[in-house]
């Protein structure tokens, strides 16, 4: 997977990226999977959760879990809303 090419189409066809946080808005680049054929990037739930808890040491498993499903897994912001995956 080459990560900057993702990125680089993802920015031409306007895909959306959570931010991690406002220090960080590229924080959650290393869980893209990929770019769907419309543009949509593609994120492991999973490799979120790591990245959210490495960024907030006192974050539990849990409450990442919490965090991201309320604020970010089930939002919904137009036709290029990322699409977040399992990646057991």
């Amino acid at each position: 997977m080459d990560l900057e090419l993702i990125l680089q189409t993802a920015a031409e066809c306007l895909a959306l990226k959570p931010d991690l946080s406002q220090k960080n808005p590229d924080g959650y680049d290393k869980a893209i999977l990929g770019l769907t054929d419309n543009g949509q990037l593609v994120y492991s739930k999973e490799i979120m959760v790591e990245l959210l808890r490495e960024e907030d040491k006192e974050l539990s498993e849990e409450d990442a879990w919490e965090f991201l499903e309320f604020n970010t897994f089930c939002a919904y912001v137009g036709e290029q809303t990322p699409i977040f995956v399992n990646t057991y």
